[in-house]
């Protein structure tokens, strides 16, 4: 579903979910940052942590441009 937000708004989609363990319930967290294109930039699956990556804003005008040219 990401992959799919991220191409049909042309933008990135930073998405995270809770992980590991909170009064005694269990979360598979994960942790997703996903480009204009579709493709996963970074990810963490159900380890805790945090992610660093550089967006590339010129990639999200490319592909508005080409967008509102196609439309």
């Amino acid at each position: 579903m990401l992959r799919a937000r991220a191409i049909e708004d042309r933008m990135y989609v930073i998405a995270s979910n809770i992980a590991g363990t909170q009064l005694g319930v269990e979360f598979a967290g994960s942790l997703h940052i996903v480009d204009p294109l579709g493709d996963v930039v970074q990810k963490l699956d159900q380890e805790v942590g945090q992610l660093k990556a550089t967006l590339d804003l010129e990639k999200v005008l490319h592909f508005s441009v080409l967008y509102l040219k196609a439309t």
